[in-house]
Formats: structure tokens, C-alpha cells, sequence
């Protein structure tokens, strides 16, 4: 009783009772903000795993971040211990699904993504946070500081590495809102506890820098349209990608913050009018995926140049017409600038304009770079190289013009590589040329065997003649590598009417692991100059090793090209036809199945850039077809069942010469037949199924199947 009463009188005195020992200060009760303004590190949370899906990037951005707390206890004798526990949203969902324990820390450099539901926080799969290239035992790992006397402490969540253990670093936290919780404890057995959540978030405005000294002439149609990138030096951000900024602009003072039409979407340009000449101020805005947004003014000095403006109106009655010069179809998608307002399609496709305007002039210049591909096939190359050999020469000017592909001034071989690379995939246009060129149909050539003799006309200017502007213009379009005027002037496929060619190849069922070579061979023989063809395949199911040629002149590295996996363009062509049968490969693949396959199920002509086509001796084309075979005289083939092991049943190809009766059974390890099944299946391949029920419990099983005089057996695991 007077030790209990001396005790009670002991605490009374000290000013304090155990529940009121612990003091946690600075605990803030809200949501606690972090701003950054610098510059993402590339060296911290940037790998495959991470995905930032606001940037749009693996690199998740980060920021500085201190997370700091302090308690005292008031009870003499006591000392404090604290720890944390700090909650992340690393995948930025909005909930932290990854959870850092003080007390038992993950190793350097390293997370455990996913743990918060797991009980204590265990498991989780390890993802990585430093990729500075340093040595292991420079990489930063999580820990805890802790500094003060033992009963008035204060904790920071720190990195550290296992060299400088005491070396403590202010850690990098990615983006988002994570939460964090301070656990406090002392020696008699008292805890407390202090929990908050932090938003770490980009606060920085992106950099925007004007073009300053622009000017711009009032157009035929008495306006002008500045766009935001007429003006835009260039826009930049510490966080966000280029490509995600949004640029707008408006005209000084027309309005505050970033620039939205009523719809929400960035202004993106300014029209004038000849009210607006003289110089004018506009805000270029940039805004980055956070929100933040800032400006830069330039002015632009409107100008009057083409008398617009001043002129007395002037009456414009002009047809024009772009015509295909060698078939004189119209072709259909040229563009002329700003002049292309002032005309409307007719129902022949050509164009008129039936309108008034302030100017006394018309300038016309065709522009089309669509279509690269259009028209040019192999029968191009064949003719080219006639050219060259002298043995068929180029008869018109135009058809010299679109032989010239890289724009040199004379036909070469060079001009040939470069419409191969075209045709297999290599370039997608022609890096030194457009896809068409046009020249003024009232134009003679002097030397029509050589048109890079003179400089010929690619627009026309039509002036006023008593306030009226009067013509019929007409255009020849020439497509660039049509030598042979396949090209379509308009956007119809054209129709399909040509004899057909077959290439034979072997109706195969690989197993996975399997491979083979496959010849493709002609169905006939026949004198052919060349041929082109796109094959297409699953990437997922089949591997192509090597294209290996058949015993054919001129085959070289751009003859087989794979532009991507699942892919590959075959182009050949040789001044002399040659004689090729049924029985001389043009060329074989050696393919590496990667799951069981049928091969007539994943190997196809790929429609699109290069379609398939044959070309005779005498330059006719013949479309071509793939044509899967099964030799008569071959015997019957059984593969092995897949999967297996299988949780279920499985599936087995049998490739037969002639319908063949056919039979399937399975047997336990015992020698007993559980099941059987006896079909008549029709010539070619066809897949014999092993059933689930056939297989009644986890174990080794015995499979046999006979087809006709053959027959394969072997073992089958299931395991469920």
C-alpha cells in the first residue's frame, strides 16, 4: 500500500501521468503540398515497369521530397524510438498500392510494388528505383534518421547507400499523392502515432519562345490565318514531353489564361482581315500535362503586297484541270494554296471558280504528295532498265520525268535502287523527289528525248484583262517511278481483269521447335522477266531464319526484305526473260515454327504496298496466288500432340496423301486402353483431337495414332 501511495505521489509531482508522456509535434492535419520545378532525372524510377501514363512515359518525373516528423516524451527516464511506414501510389491510380516498412527497409535501390495488401506488408515484387550507372554499393536504399536526445527525437525519411550507411540523402518521390505514417513509441511501452497524406506535382510553367519579325501578306481572298506554329521558336518543359504541350494563341487582350474555344479546345490560330493591316500583337500560350501554362508576345507586321486590299474587285471565271499525261484522266487531290479557296470540284473532277476578288492576278501551282506507291510496281524497273540498256528507250518526256526519281537530271541505276527501296519498304517516299510532278499542258518540250534540257513550267500566273480574269488552264500530272502509267488518278482500286500465275509451295504442319525450308516454285513453266510479292505471317507462330534464292540472275540483298517481324517483300527482275519451271524454287524460307501451325493458315499474300505480280517477256502483268500442295506420292504424316504436358486434352496434326482411314487411341500406364476413335478423314491436313475425358485423373498416358500402313505413338503428360 505505500509502495503503490508513494508511486501515485511520485507522478503526481512529476506534472505527468503514463498516457501523457508521449508529445507528437508538428503533425499536419490537412493534405501537405510539394512543388517541383526542376528538371526530371533520368537516372531514378525509369524503367520498362514504370509507366507514367499523364507524360507518357517509363521515366516516372520526381521531385525532392523531405518527410520530416518529431516527439518528445515528458516522462523522465523514457527514450523514444520511431519508425514509418510510407504508403506510395507508384502506378498513379490514385490508390498507394506499395508500402516502404522502416523496420524492415527493402535492399538498395529497390521497392516491393504491390505489398500494401499483403499482410505486414510482406511479399510484393521487387522493382527497381536507382539506375545511376555506379557501383552496387553506391545505389541508394530507403532508411531512417534520426537525430536529437533519446526523449526529444526527430525522424526524416531518408536514402542511403551501403558504403556511406551514415551518409543520409533527401530521397527523389515520384508524382502523386502518397501518405505517409510516424509511429512513436518509448520504453514503457506507450505508442502514438501520426498519419498524413503529401502531393508531389509539377508546379513549373513551360518555357514558350516567339518568332519575332514575322510578316505576312493579305491573301487573294481578303484574309490571312496565322497559326500558333507560324509564330512558336520553340515551347519546352522540365516534365512534359514536346509533343504533349498544347500550344494557342490569341490576340493580345482578347482574354485571359490559356486560349479555349466555347468547346474547350486550344485557339490555335488568328485570322486577319484587310481591316487588321499594319502591325498586330499576339499571346502564344504553351500549356504542359499538368495545367501549367505561360506566354511570350511578338508582333506581326500585316501587309498588303498583292494590292488586295486597294484593288477595285476583279471577277475571276477560270476552269482548271490536272490530267494524267499519259491517259488524260483527271487526277483527283492536287492542292494550289491559298488560291485552292477560291474553286469548287466539278462533277468531271476538275475545278472552277466563278467568284470576285480584290486582285488582278492568279498564281497556280500544283502541289500533290500523296501516294507515293501508286503506279510503281516492278514492270518500272524492267522498263528503266531497258532505258539504260538502250534496248527499249523512254519515248516521251513525261515518262523520262517520272523515270528520274531522284531528281539528278538523267536516268541511271541509282534510279533504280531508289524504287526498290520504295518497293520493299525501305522508304516510304522518295527522300530527294515528290510523288508527282506537273508541268504546264500548253509547254512543248524542244527536245522531247531529253526534257532536262530547258526548264519547264510548273505553274502559271493569269492576269487580270478589263477587271476580269479569264482561262482554261490544264496541267499534266506525271506520278514519280510510273513508267508504265498504272497509276490511278483518282482514290478507286482499279479493277482486277489479269491472268493469274500460281507459286506452288508444300502444305506443311509444324510442331513447335519444328523447322523446315519451303521452296515456292511456278505451277507452269514460262519465260518471265521478274515478279514482286509481299508475304505476311503470325511473328508469334512462325520465325523466318533465312530466304535462300533459287538459281535465278541479279538476286541480291534488296531481292528479300523483312521491314518488320511477320513481313517480307520479295522483288525480283533481270533484263533477259528466263525460262522457270515447276521444279526450280524461285526462292525457299527457312521458317522455325514457334507454336504448332498450319502452314497455308499463317503464311498469305500481304495486300497493300507491293501487290503480287508476275511479269512476263513480253511485259504483260499477271497477278499471283499462292497455291498450297501436297505431293500425290507422299506418305501420310503424324505429328506429335500438343500441348504436353496439358492440363486438358490435346490436339495432334495428321497430313495424309488420299482419304485414309484413321485411328486414334490412348492408353494408361498400365496397359490399358481408355480410349479410342476411329475416323475417314479427306486428303491434306487435318487435326485429330485427344479429348480431356480421355484422361481421367494427373498422370503418364500412352498415345497412338495409325494412318493407314503408318502409325506414331508416344507420351503424354497431364498434370491438373
Amino acid at each position: 500500500m505505500k509502495l503503490f501511495l508513494h508511486i501515485s505521489l511520485f507522478l503526481l509531482f512529476s506534472g505527468a501521468l503514463p498516457g501523457q508522456c508521449l508529445q507528437l509535434q508538428g503533425c499536419p492535419a490537412g493534405l501537405e503540398e510539394s512543388c517541383d520545378l526542376t528538371i526530371n532525372d533520368a537516372n531514378l524510377w525509369n524503367e520498362a515497369y514504370w509507366w507514367a501514363a499523364l507524360y507518357q512515359t517509363h521515366d516516372l518525373p520526381e521531385h525532392e521530397t523531405s518527410l520530416c516528423f518529431s516527439a518528445a516524451d515528458t516522462c523522465a527516464g523514457a527514450s523514444l524510438d520511431i519508425g514509418f511506414l510510407l504508403f506510395l501510389d507508384l502506378d498513379g491510380d490514385g490508390q498507394q498500392e506499395t508500402v516502404v516498412n522502416s523496420a524492415t527497409p527493402p535492399p538498395a535501390t529497390t521497392v516491393y510494388f504491390g505489398n500494401a495488401a499483403n499482410p505486414g506488408y510482406s511479399g510484393g515484387t521487387p522493382r527497381a528505383f536507382d539506375e545511376r550507372p555506379v557501383p552496387a554499393g553506391q545505389l541508394y536504399g530507403f532508411a531512417i534518421e534520426q537525430t536529437g536526445p533519446a526523449n526529444n527525437r526527430t525522424a526524416c525519411v531518408r536514402w542511403h547507400t551501403a558504403d556511406a550507411p551514415g551518409t543520409y540523402v533527401t530521397p527523389q518521390l515520384p508524382y502523386g499523392t502518397h501518405r505517409i505514417r510516424w509511429i512513436v513509441s518509448n520504453g514503457l511501452g506507450q505508442t502514438d502515432s501520426c498519419e498524413y497524406a503529401i502531393n508531389i506535382r509539377d508546379c513549373k510553367k513551360p518555357t514558350v519562345v516567339c518568332l519575332n519579325g514575322l510578316s505576312a501578306n493579305i491573301m487573294p481572298t481578303g484574309q490571312i490565318t496565322i497559326w500558333a506554329s507560324d509564330v512558336l521558336q520553340y515551347a519546352e518543359d522540365n516534365v512534359s514531353l514536346v509533343n504533349l504541350l498544347q500550344v494557342a494563341m490569341r490576340r493580345t487582350g482578347a482574354g485571359t489564361g490559356f486560349p479555349l474555344d466555347s468547346a474547350g479546345n486550344p485557339l490555335t490560330s488568328v485570322t486577319y482581315t484587310c481591316d487588321d493591316l499594319g502591325l498586330q500583337t499576339v499571346e502564344l500560350w504553351a500549356r504542359d500535362a499538368d495545367g501549367n501554362a505561360d506566354y511570350c508576345e511578338t508582333v506581326i507586321d500585316l501587309q498588303d503586297n498583292f494590292l488586295v486590299c486597294s484593288a477595285g474587285p476583279v471577277a475571276v471565271d477560270v476552269r482548271l484541270c490536272v490530267e494524267l499525261w499519259c491517259t488524260g484522266e483527271v487526277v483527283t487531290g492536287v492542292e494550289f494554296g491559298p488560291q485552292q479557296a477560291l474553286f469548287h470540284i466539278e462533277a468531271d473532277g476538275c475545278l472552277a471558280a466563278d467568284t470576285t476578288i480584290g486582285l488582278n492576278f492568279l498564281d497556280l501551282t500544283p502541289m500533290k504528295v500523296s501516294d507515293p506507291l501508286n503506279g510503281v510496281n516492278l514492270l518500272d524497273l524492267i522498263k528503266l532498265n531497258d532505258h539504260i540498256l538502250g534496248l527499249e528507250p523512254l519515248s516521251s518526256p513525261y515518262v523520262i520525268l517520272a523515270a528520274d526519281v531522284n531528281r539528278s537530271g538523267s536516268i541511271t541505276v541509282f534510279d533504280i535502287v531508289e524504287i526498290r527501296k520504295l518497293l520493299v519498304g525501305i522508304y516510304l517516299a522518295f527522300p530527294n523527289n515528290t510523288p508527282w510532278r506537273f508541268v504546264d499542258a500548253d509547254f512543248v518540250f524542244p527536245n522531247p528525248s531529253n526534257p532536262f534540257q530547258t526548264v519547264f513550267p510548273t505553274a502559271k500566273q493569269l492576269t487580270a484583262v478589263n477587271d476580269t480574269i479569264q482561262g482554261d488552264v490544264r496541267f499534266r500530272a506525271i506520278k514519280v517511278g510510273d513508267t508504265d502509267c498504272s497509276a490511278l488518278p483518282g482514290f478507286a482500286p482499279p479493277g482486277e481483269d489479269r491472268a493469274v500465275a500460281r507459286l506452288n509451295l508444300p502444305d506443311l504442319a509444324l510442331q513447335a521447335g519444328e523447322t523446315v525450308d519451303v521452296p515456292l516454285c511456278f505451277e507452269t513453266a514460262e519465260d518471265w522477266r521478274g515478279f514482286q510479292l509481299a508475304l505476311a505471317f503470325d511473328p508469334a507462330q512462325l520465325a523466318l531464319e533465312r530466304v535462300a534464292p533459287g538459281n535465278l540472275p541479279g538476286w541480291d540483298t534488296l531481292s528479300a526484305v523483312q521491314t518488320q517481324a511477320g513481313r517480307l517483300h520479295v522483288t525480283w527482275f533481270d533484263a533477259q526473260p528466263h525460262r522457270i519451271g515447276p521444279g526450280a524454287p524461285v526462292f525457299s524460307l527457312r521458317l522455325r515454327a514457334l507454336a504448332p501451325v498450319l502452314l497455308r493458315e499463317t503464311l498469305r499474300l500481304a495486300p497493300g504496298r507491293l501487290p503480287a505480280q508476275a511479269y512476263t517477256a513480253q511485259k504483260e502483268t499477271r497477278g499471283l496466288e499462292l497455291q498450297f500442295t501436297w505431293p500425290e506420292e507422299a506418305a501420310a504424316h503424324i505429328g506429335a500432340p500438343q500441348p504436353n504436358p496439358t492440363a486438358a486434352g490435346a490436339t495432334l496434326a495428321v497430313r495424309l496423301a488420299e482419304p485414309t482411314p484413321v485411328q486414334a487411341e490412348v492408353w494408361d500406364a498400365g496397359g490399358r486402353c481408355l480410349w479410342r476413335r476411329e475416323s475417314r478423314p479427306d486428303a491434306g491436313v487435318q487435326q485429330i483431337e485427344l479429348p480431356a475425358q480421355a484422361f481421367p485423373a494427373s498422370g503418364v498416358y500412352w498415345w497412338r495414332v495409325t494412318a493407314g500402313a503408318d502409325s506414331q505413338s508416344g507420351r503424354l503428360v497431364v498434370l491438373r
